[in-house]
Order: C-alpha cells, then sequence, then structure tokens
C-alpha cells in the first residue's frame, strides 16, 4: 500500500450533496427504484433496493483496491510462509475434513488469479475488512444492474453526467476475466458451463440462469448446471454430450466432505489437471480466504513473519482476529486464556465458524445473553472457530419517504486482474445494508436495503 495514505471521505459529501437534491426536489424514492424492480435480472432483491447508490471517491476507491490486492496475496502467501508449502498442512491448520485437504492437495501450484470480494464495514476513519473471499462462487455478481437500472432515472442520469460519476459492471469483468484466462489456453471462442453442487443447484438454479444471460448479452454461449450433469472422457468435460470449454464455479470447497464428493468432482478434476478445460476458479482456491486465513493474517503482526510494509497494510484494515485456542494473544500481542478474555469482551467480540458462508454459525456477544456466550465460546473451543473484534459501521444516508435516514452498510468490493494497462483491480460494489447499527451480521438473507456503488471525482 502507499505509506500514510489516508482516506478523502469523498463520496461521504457525494452522497450528501445528492441526497440533498433529491430533497429538495421532492423525488419520491419509489420512482428511483421503479427500473430496478422491473429488472429479471435483479428479481433477488425485489422489494429490498435502497433508492440511492453509495458513493466513492476515485482515490478512496483506488487506495481501497491497492489495499485489499496487498491482504489478497499476503494470505495466498500463508502456506508458503508458514507450512513450507504444503496445503494439507495449511488445511490442518484450518480445520479442514480430510476430503477438502485430499481436493487442496491435487491444486495447480501456480497463482490463481485475482477475483475475489471484500466484505468491509465503512467506519468513520475508512474502512475494516471483515472476510475476504476468493474463487469465482461469490454472490452479488449481478449487482452492477442496479446502477443500469437506476440511471434511466433522471435525478441520478443528471447528476452522475454533472459529477462525471462511473461505475463497474460486476459481471461484465468476472466474465471477461473468465474469458482471459481461456484465452491463454487457447483462441477459439469457449462454451462456458456455469456449474453449481447437486443439492444447492435447486435452489440457486434462477440466479445462476442470470449469470448465462449476461454471459449472452456479452457475446458468450454460456448454460447453467450442476456437477451431477457433467461427464469426462476422450472428447474432455460435456455436458449432454456438449462439449465444455470453461467451467465458472459456483459451488463451494465446503461442500466436499466425503470420498463419494470427491468422486463427484473427478471428471472435472482430471479435465482440469490435463487442460482440457479450463475453470474459473478452482475448488482449492476457496480454503485462502476461511476465515482462519484472515486470522493467522491478523496474529502475525506480532511476529518477525511480516515486513514493516506488509505489516501497516494489515494493520490498516484488518480488524483484531484470533484462531480460538485455549490460549490466544490479546490486542496486545501479550498471550491470555480465551475464555477469560472472550468473557471480558463480550460485548465487543464475534465469533465465527472458520468455513461456512453467508452469516451461518455466526454469534454476535453483544446480542446474547452471558450463560450463552460463554457456552457457545467454550464448545467451539480448539474447534474451526475465530474471534474478531466489533467493528462499527459509519452510517450511509438513504433517502427516507420524507428525509435523510441512516443504513448501516457491508460493503462488498469486487477485485479482478485489471482489464487494460493501469487500470484499477476495482470491479464493482455490492451493498447489503440494514436499518439497525447493532445487526452484527448484515448478509444476503437479512439485508433490508441492496444496492450498488458510484465513482466519484
Amino acid at each position: 500500500m502507499t505509506p500514510g495514505a489516508t482516506y478523502q471521505h469523498n463520496g461521504e459529501r457525494l452522497a450528501q450533496e445528492y441526497l440533498d437534491r433529491l430533497i429538495r426536489d421532492g423525488t419520491d424514492a419509489t420512482e428511483l427504484t421503479a427500473a430496478a424492480e422491473a429488472s429479471p435480472e435483479l428479481a433477488d432483491y425485489y422489494g429490498r433496493f435502497l433508492p440511492n447508490p453509495v458513493f466513492l471517491g476515485s482515490a478512496d476507491c483506488a487506495l481501497l483496491a491497492r489495499q485489499l490486492e496487498d491482504i489478497h496475496d499476503l494470505m495466498l502467501s500463508l502456506p508458503e510462509r508458514r507450512f513450507d508449502g504444503s496445503l494439507t498442512r495449511y488445511g490442518r491448520m484450518l480445520g479442514l475434513p480430510e476430503p477438502q485437504i485430499v481436493l487442496a492437495e491435487r491444486a495447480s501450484r501456480e497463482k490463481p488469479p485475482l477475483v475475489a470480494r471484500a466484505d468491509l464495514y465503512r467506519t468513520e476513519t475508512g474502512f475494516a475488512l471483515l472476510e475476504l473471499n476468493f474463487g469465482s462462487s461469490l454472490g452479488g455478481f449481478q449487482c452492477g444492474e442496479i446502477n443500469r437500472a437506476m440511471l434511466t432515472h433522471p435525478s441520478l442520469a443528471s447528476f452522475a453526467a454533472e459529477k462525471q460519476l462511473t461505475w463497474v459492471d460486476i459481471a461484465g469483468r468476472l466474465i471477461a476475466t473468465a474469458l482471459a484466462l481461456h484465452a491463454e489456453r487457447s483462441s477459439s471462442a469457449p462454451t462456458i458451463a456455469l456449474v453449481d453442487w447437486p443439492d444447492t443447484f435447486p435452489i440457486y438454479q434462477s440466479r445462476i440462469e442470470v449469470m448465462a444471460r449476461l454471459c449472452h448479452r456479452a457475446g458468450v454461449e454460456a448454460f447453467a448446471c450442476h456437477l451431477g450433469e457433467l461427464d469426462g472422457g476422450a472428447r474432455g468435460l460435456t455436458y449432454h454430450g456438449r462439449h465444455v470449454d470453461l467451467v465458472y464455479r459456483f459451488f463451494l470447497l465446503e461442500y466436499v466432505h466425503s470420498s463419494a464428493d470427491l468422486e463427484l468432482l473427478e471428471p472435472l478434476l482430471r479435465a482440469e489437471e490435463s487442460g482440457s478445460v479450463t475453470v474459473l476458479a478452482s475448488t482449492a482456491v476457496d480454503l485462502y480466504g476461511y476465515k482462519a486465513s484472515l486470522a493467522l493474517l491478523s496474529e502475525m503482526v506480532h511476529t518477525p513473519d511480516l515486513d514493516s510494509a506488509e505489516r501497516e497494510s494489515v494493520m490498516s484494515l484488518v480488524p483484531w482476529t484470533r484462531r480460538l485456542h485455549t490460549m490466544i494473544d490479546d490486542p496486545a500481542g501479550e498471550p491470555v486464556e480465551a475464555v477469560r478474555f472472550a468473557l471480558a469482551q463480550q460485548s465487543e467480540l464475534i465469533l465465527k465458524p472458520v468455513s461456512l458462508h453467508s452469516g451461518t454459525g455466526i454469534v454476535t456477544g453483544w446480542t446474547v445473553s452471558a450463560e450463552e456466550w460463554r457456552q457457545r465460546v467454550e464448545d467451539s473451543l480448539n474447534g474451526p472457530y475465530i474471534l474478531q473484534h466489533r467493528v462499527r459501521p459509519a452510517p450511509d444516508p438513504a433517502l427516507g419517504k420524507q428525509a435523510i435516514e441512516n443504513v448501516y452498510s457491508n460493503w462488498g468490493i469486487f477485485l479482478t486482474p485489471p482489464p487494460t494497462p493501469g487500470a484499477g483491480s476495482y470491479s464493482g460494489c455490492y451493498i447489503r445494508a440494514s436499518n439497525d447499527p447493532d445487526i452484527g451480521v448484515i448478509n444476503y438473507l437479512n439485508c433490508t436495503g441492496a444496492s450498488s456503488g458510484l465513482i466519484g471525482p
């Protein structure tokens, strides 16, 4: 990161100016979201749109992307730095079941492409990183469509033109990344299989088909399916006889629990290893984004493993996060008994499972009784869990029925390789918001508002 760089907070000023204009003009909030409510690509968010985007200054956007890239690269380096490159030892540190470790060991040792989504809270001084999700199985990819729809309203369109605001199409950048990866192996246009797990495909099929339509709009042939519908053979990977050139993975490493699961993956793994299919992104990539990886990085602030620049990157963005063992080190780096520390700091801590997603299994200390908190911490001791310091998000203004109201947002910042020399890795913003500042976990399931982001000068 840039030494001594600080956030300029131009986005907050743009938001206030835009909302003041909406109030002055008497703009109806329902008119602002009407086009989004009619978009078939945004059906997941019907009835939950914020009437305005969030705003981020271009300098702040570039700084945040650089900081996140630093953290991304540091997390990728952890197996080599701490485990002599052994993904088996690394996976056991994460608490992975054996089938996932077997799968990780089959992974390519080449550096995976930059495909990630950071989940952050914006604070009064900058941003705090809650999680960094690796790989292509990222929710919110369609949220660039919120901007496309809402910019059809003259109020936002005129403000964006006046302020020279821009936005990044999340799905477009993800598709371009997949195509660029395939182009390293072949000059032919690929057929893309958008692949989920058999058990979850019925749940997420409609969402994956949105990505298929966005691929078609970009001129790319794509279809949705699940792993059980893929076959491997002399022709490579096929779907009911149809050849597959590129697999865009929607299923998660956490779904792999048995030898039967590994067998289900075998045709894809063999095709990937033979080079007959391109995969965005390989299943094992998920392990780099497991929450214990972020905890290990936070712990290394107090060790010689990081140089001064790396230490500054971590301290600037990552809240205190620790793997839950009998003994842990406190924010000052001093060893303490984990249970005693957790009980004393209950209102400032959150307990998270290492690998589950969408807020599953998370316990926020400030929303449960002391008895329940003690029990949950003791039950999780030395298991695949982390403790993380509570981050209090700064409010984001939103247009209410008659006035400006505060919401509290989880900022999902997507990162992909820059499409052109000199461009940044920022690849769009997915906002999930709540009216409750003490909600603890803001995710797709409990958000009351969804939005996207515009970038200003």
